[in-house]
């Protein structure tokens, strides 16, 4: 039987090049294996986030509309008033509608700003703005079992800073007012929506902004 050959060993050079790539290897299934572990923990869409107001850079204003994918708008009169109706393109049914004017005066800029899933409920909602040069308006349609709900945006972040700062809150409607909300969003996980937003100062253009947090039991709704 001829002698066992010992298999030479590899330089030491060679050695040590080789355990820092295996370790780094490891390291990276392991740290992919977590990331992986994680997310198959979370539901699909788990977290989501939505800018309700987005600013157009070209005009620097928020950018609305009257037809999107799933709505179709129009102007009535009802009783000297005059309200945007918004129908389902496809139904013609009518979804929502928001008053923008009277026969003295009706808003500039109106319309749909953002349409999205916001609830995860598989139906469109929509942001709606309005607003001129002295005022704005910024409403949520979220749908729902008996139709859609309006969330105003403003009065909820206005009863918001009343609770955080125990003050009477600015009027957020007031384009000349202090204060102003920006970067409004909606942030969506497993226990459902909560509103952002930040609020700043044109008067302290150094100060920094309050930021606020509204869960959507502290929503303010109102009839259309």
């Amino acid at each position: 039987m001829p002698a066992a050959q010992s298999i030479p060993r590899p330089p030491f050079a060679a050695r040590s090049a080789v355990r820092p790539l295996w370790r780094a290897s490891l390291g990276l299934a392991i740290f992919l294996l977590a990331v992986w572990f994680c997310h198959a923990q979370l539901p699909l869409d788990a977290k989501k986030v939505y800018r309700l107001f987005p600013v157009n850079k070209a005009c620097v204003c928020i950018k609305t509309r009257h037809v999107t994918p799933s709505v179709l708008a129009s102007n009535i009169w009802v009783k000297k008033k005059i309200y945007q109706v918004f129908r389902d393109r496809r139904t013609k049914s009518e979804l929502f509608r928001v008053e923008i004017g009277d026969n003295r005066a009706r808003l500039w800029n109106y319309g749909v700003a953002l349409e999205d899933d916001f609830n995860g409920d598989g139906v469109p909602d929509y942001t709606w703005y309005g607003g001129d040069d002295s005022g704005q308006i910024e409403y949520v349609f979220l749908s729902s079992g008996s139709g859609f709900r309006r969330l105003d945006i403003l009065k909820t972040l206005q009863a918001q800073w009343s609770r955080a700062f125990h003050a009477t809150a600015p009027d957020f409607r007031d384009l000349d007012a202090e204060f102003s909300p920006t970067n409004v969003r909606f942030f969506h996980d497993e226990t459902g929506l909560t509103l952002l937003a930040e609020i700043v100062s044109f008067h302290h253009s150094k100060s920094r902004p309050r930021r606020l947090r509204v869960e959507s039991s502290d929503f303010v709704f109102s009839d259309h």
